[in-house]
Parts: structure tokens; sequence; C-alpha cells
């Protein structure tokens, strides 16, 4: 498998990336690495992580801001420099592989690009997104709760009335249909050759997890599915853990509503299971200014858990750490790392505490809103659904 062009835009698609590289034996390989101007860090992070010797040449390419925000220009701008790109690159590298980790909004200009320079397209493995996107079963659905939300809005937002109510209505249809008209709405503003949408077949997958895709029908969209063995760089493990102390219990971070609530309720659900000594791992996308007021004030509120966060660590993928074999047990809500963990060492105990962070969000106690819990309950009801992981 050689003369490929692989498209990232995270860390782990990254790692993925490499390690299909390695297990492979890829040669003359071509990384095209898309982002934001709003996300600066994220990019200096992908760089500091290409591993020597890898691929031939490194492209940057720089998508409008909020791409996934469909405007008509926006559409186009993107499409138009796709094209560009691919227009270089192919020829001079003799490219033969397209490889990508998604299959929906702005990639389906991917899929028009390999048809037309006659590219196989591939998709590899990425987390839960990638078993999800095949799950036709777990739709967003709008509830009455989401509605009730979006009328208290109309009133505290005043100014805002009119849009508000519009957003309302909508939500309302979407509710009473089963259907999402925001994104019929969106498929009829943009003209189709612009228009996002869904990737309807790939020659090859590589996963971690082949059994689970091709339950879910993934062998309908793909005509190849094959095991990717999942790479962890342990080659720093002793230096970055040797201050962490053995059976430690780990926390990923992953937040979906305002950080003193998501605080409060982690450390609940903790203290409940009877932990003692807890560290945190957070996101490298987090920035520590914006959550560390908000954490130690939670963590004065639970006097009974003794918290540590891994400042200088956000960089390093949390699977990174699992070898070292200082961590007992791992807690997480949806992260896509508790699947990765049992591959990497079975004896860690996982857990996902997404059934009870629902429950405190949704109590009286708390009562988050609706619109905070729309990223939660989509990664949440995947989550739920494909993987049976243990759940407190």
């Amino acid at each position: 498998m050689n003369n490929n062009i692989f498209v990232v835009t995270r860390l782990g698609q990254l790692r993925n990336a490499h390690g299909l590289i390695t297990q492979q034996n890829s040669k003359n390989n071509v990384l095209l690495i898309l982002y934001t101007p709003d996300a600066m860090d994220n990019l200096e992070n992908l760089k500091k992580n290409i591993y020597k010797g890898d691929f031939l040449k490194v492209i940057y390419f720089e998508l409008p801001f909020r791409p996934l925000s469909t405007t008509v220009s926006k559409c186009k701008k993107i499409y138009e420099m796709f094209n560009n790109v691919f227009e270089e690159i192919v020829d001079a590298y003799k490219l033969e592989n397209l490889f990508i980790a998604n299959t929906d909004n702005y990639y389906k200009y991917l899929e028009e690009i390999s048809i037309q320079k006659n590219l196989r397209l591939n998709l590899f493995e990425e987390g839960l997104t990638t078993y999800r996107m095949f799950a036709k079963d777990l739709q967003r659905e709008f509830t009455i709760r989401d509605v009730r939300s979006a009328l208290k809005r109309v009133f505290k937002y005043c100014k805002k009335a009119f849009v508000s109510m519009v957003v309302s209505f909508l939500k309302f249809l979407s509710w009473l249909t089963k259907r999402n008209i925001f994104d019929y709405i969106k498929s009829i503003r943009i003209p189709k050759k612009y228009r996002y949408g869904h990737i309807d077949h790939f020659d090859e997958a590589y996963v971690c997890f082949p059994k689970k895709l091709k339950e879910m029908g993934g062998e309908g969209r793909i005509s190849k599915i094959k095991k990717l063995d999942f790479f962890v760089d342990s080659s720093d493990i002793q230096k970055l853990t040797k201050d962490i102390p053995e059976n430690s219990v780990l926390l990923i971070n992953q937040r979906y509503i305002p950080y003193d609530i998501h605080f409060n309720i982690i450390f609940d659900i903790l203290e409940r299971e009877g932990e003692k000594n807890v560290i945190i791992k957070f996101h490298p996308k987090e920035e520590q200014k914006m959550y560390a007021v908000h954490l130690e004030e939670a963590i004065k509120k639970h006097p009974k858990l003794k918290v540590k966060s891994l400042y200088g660590y956000d960089h390093v993928p949390v699977e990174n750490l699992i070898p070292s074999g200082k961590f007992k047990r791992v807690y997480s809500i949806t992260s896509s790392s508790l699947l990765y963990i049992k591959l990497i060492d079975p004896k860690v105990e996982v857990i996902s505490i997404g059934k009870s962070y629902k429950e405190l969000c949704l109590s009286s106690k708390y009562n988050v809103d609706a619109g905070f819990m729309n990223l939660f309950n989509r990664d949440y009801d995947a989550f739920d659904k494909l993987f049976d992981l243990k759940q407190v």
C-alpha cells in the first residue's frame, strides 16, 4: 500500500495514520493537515507529533472560520481549495490512495475528488465517531425538553426574540415530525455542487473494531473492512509518569456543560463511587486559564477527594500513559480512549460515568439547560448503544 495521502485534523487521527503506515509498511506518503485560524494550538501540537520518515510532504490547509456553519461562499471556497491542492499533488506524488477519518460535511468534496482523480477512497479509525457514522438509528431526536429550553431563551434574549421564536418553532417541528428540520434547511440552501453531505462508499476501512463496524452495516458502504492495530508510543512513558503513584485512578476530562457545573457533577459521581485519589488528564484543546478557577472551587466542595491535575501532560495522548502500569482504573464520560485502553491493557478497569452524568444534569439539583446537552446526548446515545462498557 504505497503512494497515499492522509487527511487529518486532530492528534488522534495523526497517531492512527502513523499506526497504519507502520502496520502496512507504507511508502511515499503525503500528509494534508486541515486547521482553522482559531485553533492554532492544535496545529502546533500536530506539527510536533509528526513522526520523522512518515511523509514526503506535509501540506497545511487553512479552512475558513467555523467551516461547518455553511454559506454558499464558504462552501465554494473550500471546494475550490481542495481541488487546487489535489490538482498540484496527485500527479507529482503519483498518489493512488486517499485516507480520511470522517464521512460527512465538507469531506463529501474529497469523495468527488477521489472519483475525478481516480484515487481509492479509504477510511481509517478515529474513535467513536467512526462507528457512529454508520449507525442510522442514532439520529438526534428533539425532545419536548428542547422545545421548553428554546422557549425559555426567547424570554431571556428579548432583542433576539424573532430569531429565537423561529428556532423554537423549528425545534418543535423537528420534535413533532421526528426529522431534523435544521439539516433539511442546510441541504437546500447550498447549490448541489457545493453541498455538504455523507460519503456514499469507501474502498477499504482500517479500524480497531472491524466486527463492530460490520455489525452496524458498514459492509454496505465499504468494500473491505480490515483490522487496525492500535498504536501507542511508549518511548517517553517513564519520564512522563515517574511522579504518578502506583494504582492511581485516572479521569479523562470531557466538558459538555459550563465548567462550574461540570466539575461538581463529576466529583459528586467519584465521591459516590468511593474514590479518594484522582488524577485528571485534560484535553489538549482545553485551556488551563479557562478551567482552573472552577476546578479549585469544585475541589473545595468535595473534601473527601484528593484531586491532582496533570498540568504539562495535556499534549500527550492519554493512551500513551497506560503502558506505565500506574493506573488501576480509568473514568470518563464518552471518551473513545476508554475503548482503546482495553486494547492496550485489559487489566485496567475502564468505566463510563455517562449514565450518572446525564441523570445529575437533568436532576433538580443542577437542571442543566437542554441547549448544553445536545452534543452530550448525541455522543452518549452512540456510546451507550454501540459499546458494552461498564457504566455508573
